[in-house]
């Protein structure tokens, strides 16, 4: 299923190229609200899919309803610790606190995309009822162990409460610290 016509196309001709027609079905939906009846699917993925939801809540609640019971959801959404590492680095300073502070991000087509911690993926997935089998973060690629360390260290901040002015003082001040060294 895809939201997008665009995608859809795409998806079309790969499905296409590769001579699956017959074996695989392409839906245009909204995953906010499947056209699918209740415990439908042994399996559902969602994948690149519930960054670019409005209501990450509804998205799960429409996964966990068209899956049968005993049945798999496997999704992925953003890693807040990845977008934070990436903006450290491309020194998007200031849009760093509204990311920590949100939970989202403004991408750079205008589109708002969700980035979570494994454990608000688990809180998520576990208010849904389900059971949780495996959380796997993405890993940081970084140029300078230093960008590693700064991003853990802006969200030890954030996660004992400082404010994200402070945060984002810190992180200006550490970069320059970085850059002069």
């Amino acid at each position: 299923m895809e939201f997008s016509k665009g995608m859809l196309e795409v998806a079309r001709r790969k499905v296409k190229e590769r001579e699956l027609e017959g074996r695989v079905s392409l839906v245009q939906g909204d995953i906010q609200a499947l056209e699918f009846p209740d415990e439908h699917f042994d399996l559902v993925l969602a994948e690149g899919v519930l960054e670019y939801c409005a209501d990450l809540e509804q998205a799960f609640r429409e996964l966990v309803r068209v899956l049968k019971p005993g049945g798999h959801l496997v999704a992925s959404v953003d890693s807040l610790y990845y977008v934070t590492w990436a903006m450290a680095n491309s020194e998007e300073l200031d849009e760093i606190p509204e990311l920590l502070r949100e939970k989202r991000y403004l991408e750079e087509e205008g589109v708002y995309c969700n980035a979570l911690t494994l454990e608000d993926f688990r809180v998520l997935a576990e208010r849904r009822g389900l059971e949780v089998v495996a959380l796997i973060g993405k890993p940081l690629p970084y140029r300078r162990h230093t960008s590693l360390e700064l991003s853990e260290a802006v969200l030890a901040l954030y996660a004992a409460g400082v404010s994200t002015y402070t945060i984002s003082r810190f992180l200006k001040k550490r970069l320059h610290a970085v850059r002069d060294a």
